[in-house]
């Protein structure tokens, strides 16, 4: 797509999409994914979801 100058990698000035996990699921226990949830939506770098951080 040629867009590396705007997407590709969390950096000041590019545009992103994410969310923001209650836990951190690479260390949380298999039994608690289940129950995860999501605090905030993030796309194109603005917030759709969720408390202000």
């Amino acid at each position: 797509m040629r867009a590396e100058s705007e997407i590709g990698s969390l950096e000041l000035g590019k545009r992103a999409d994410f969310i923001i996990l209650d836990r951190n699921l690479l260390t949380c226990k298999v039994d608690e994914v289940k129950t995860t949830q999501v605090l905030s939506t993030w796309l194109d770098g603005n917030q759709v979801h969720g408390a202000a951080p």
